[in-house]
C-alpha cells in the first residue's frame, strides 16, 4: 500500500512540474484575451475624440510621477546614508509601479524584473508590491 501512494506522489509531483512550465505563457495569454475583450467593447469614435485630452493628462501626470521618484530616490539616498537601508532600482521601480498601477500590475512587474535565480529578492518585491498597492487602495478609498 505504501510503495502506491509513493507512486501517486510522484506522478503529481511530476505533473506540477508540468504545468510550472506551462502556466507563464498560458497566462500571458490570458492576460492578451482579456484586453483583447476589453479593447473589442471601446468605442473608437470616443476614443479618437477624446483621446489627445487624456493622453496629454496622462503624459503629464507620468512626468510628474516619474521627477518625484527620481528626485526622491536621489535626495533620500544622499540625506539618508547610513541610516536607512540603501533601495535598488528594483524596489523603485517596484514602488513606482505599485502606486501608479496598483498591486496586480505591480506584482507582475516585480515577478518579470528580478531574474529567476534571485528568488528571494523576487519574493519580497511581489510581496511588497502587493501589501503596498493595497495599502494605496485603502487610502484611495478611505476618504
Amino acid at each position: 500500500m505504501k510503495k502506491a501512494s509513493s507512486t501517486k506522489a510522484s506522478y503529481l509531483v511530476r505533473s506540477l512540474e508540468k504545468v510550472a512550465v506551462v502556466s507563464p505563457k498560458l497566462s500571458n495569454i490570458c492576460f492578451y484575451l482579456l484586453f483583447a475583450s476589453v479593447g473589442t467593447t471601446a468605442d473608437i469614435t470616443s476614443a479618437i475624440g477624446s483621446g489627445p485630452k487624456a493622453l496629454t493628462f496622462a503624459s503629464l501626470a507620468l512626468v510628474i510621477h516619474c521627477a518625484f521618484v527620481l528626485v526622491g530616490s536621489f535626495v533620500g539616498g544622499r540625506l539618508f546614508r547610513g541610516k536607512l537601508p540603501q533601495s535598488t532600482l528594483q524596489e523603485v521601480l517596484t514602488a513606482s509601479n505599485a502606486a501608479i498601477g496598483g498591486p496586480s500590475t505591480a506584482a507582475a512587474f516585480a515577478a518579470d524584473l528580478v531574474p529567476t535565480t534571485l528568488s528571494q529578492l523576487r519574493r519580497s518585491l511581489i510581496v511588497g508590491a502587493t501589501v503596498w498597492g493595497v495599502f494605496g487602495y485603502a487610502i484611495g478609498t478611505a476618504t
